[in-house]
């Protein structure tokens, strides 16, 4: 029988970020100290009809010794290698592309060396991704049908997924006109049927249910139905103290956040407006919840996890200051960068390798101008980022910063 998770401050969470929480952004989070990470939203009815979407959205490492083969087809590991049993295996060859063994986390690290091509023959080694663990993963699923949602889990399980989450709290129109995600606040006794379905799917306290504070501002039901989610056997409670029709408008209300702490007896993650480890750190001493969960805040630095931690257990900043553009933190996002680019390159779509690598390109080109922010000419910088064609253009403009 699966363990609950154990939520506690000093295990944040990466928030499920559709477009952006995808296996290799998931390991480099969990690099640099998320605990948990939760999957992109996954459609019960996609996995039931075995779309390849929705499999694709599943890829993890090391730890699926069941994984499917629709997931397989939709995954591609270079070089022919394959998950089997709970490691990576294949002939993955070659080393560092630009200089990984430097410390990245130091404001000592020296600089990276930039001018050297990028090959994609060289993802990351087999003995180096040992080192990478995509676990504990929650798969967050959505859908307004209890049956699909039973279903998904014990599907999910079978292949070895242990936890699970149930999405109550996305307002994109095509996911609420389909009644799912937000709007299930809507209707309290469908999202209480979707989630004893998920619920007797699973392992006891297994599954978790992430809220909006209601559907329309003012309309707050989120006290009401996360106690009926307890009752019928929650693992936890994620509440973004937003209403749905906020989206991300306005100021996240922690009022609310301690208000349902005080009633439950589960566990109680926070979200929203948890934009820099110090917010983070307020909102668990204010509000008294018993972890964290980034979002925005991890889209744009993938390192606030370590930040947070370092804050909240020794209270005191990162050594690297972030808003100084010095040789230290130049060094330190450059290396974050090629991290996550070689990593990318390592997980890539299952399709030929020219188009497997424009794919992986074109996911960088969201995320690297999120990372260079702080840099001077940051305006210039970015505009040029969203228009590379190839891994030495990206790394050339990104050597100009040095």
């Amino acid at each position: 029988m699966t363990q609950p998770l154990i939520i506690t401050p000093d295990k944040p969470w990466l928030a499920p970020l559709a477009g952006y929480s995808d296996l290799p952004f998931r390991l480099l989070c969990r690099h640099y100290g998320a605990a948990v990470a939760v999957t992109e939203m996954v459609s019960a009815k996609g996995l039931f009809y075995n779309s390849k979407a929705s499999m694709a959205l599943l890829a993890t490492h090391p730890n699926l010794p069941k994984i499917s083969a629709q997931a397989k087809k939709a995954w591609h590991f270079p070089h022919e290698s394959v998950l089997t049993g709970s490691v990576l295996t294949g002939s993955i060859s070659g080393g560092s592309v630009l200089g990984l063994e430097n410390k990245l986390n130091s404001s000592e690290a020296t600089t990276t060396n930039l001018t050297q091509p990028i090959n994609l023959t060289h993802p990351i080694n087999v003995d180096e991704l040992q080192k990478y663990n995509d676990n504990p993963l929650v798969v967050q699923l959505f859908g307004a049908e209890p049956e699909y949602m039973g279903r998904a889990v014990a599907t999910l399980r079978e292949l070895g997924y242990s936890y699970f989450d149930c999405n109550m709290g996305c307002s994109v129109p095509k996911v609420v006109k389909a009644g799912a995600g937000a709007a299930l606040l809507k209707e309290p006794a469908l999202a209480l049927d979707v989630a004893k379905a998920m619920i007797n799917a699973a392992s006891p306290q297994t599954v978790g249910f992430k809220l909006r504070l209601g559907w329309l501002n003012g309309s707050d039901t989120y006290l009401d139905l996360a106690l009926a989610l307890q009752d019928a056997g929650a693992g936890w409670i994620t509440l973004h103290p937003r209403s749905a029709k906020q989206a991300f408008t306005g100021k996240a209300d922690w009022t609310a956040l301690e208000k349902l702490k005080k009633v439950l007896t589960i566990p109680l993650i926070a979200s929203g407006d948890l934009l820099d480890a110090q917010s983070a750190v307020n909102c668990v001493k204010e509000t008294g919840v018993d972890s964290v969960m980034f979002a925005r805040g991890a889209m744009h630095a993938p390192y606030i996890f370590q930040d947070y931690l370092q804050l909240l257990k020794h209270g005191t900043q990162a050594e690297i200051n972030l808003d100084d553009e010095t040789q230290a933190f130049k060094t330190f996002i450059l290396n974050l960068v090629e991290r996550h680019v070689r990593l990318v390159q390592t997980f890539m779509p299952a399709m030929d390798s020219n188009t497997a690598s424009r794919i992986a390109l074109l996911k960088m080109r969201t995320f690297v101008p999120k990372y260079v922010r702080h840099f001077s000419g940051v305006k210039e910088l970015r505009s040029r980022l969203i228009k590379i064609n190839s891994w030495e253009e990206l790394f050339e403009i990104l050597s100009d910063k040095q």
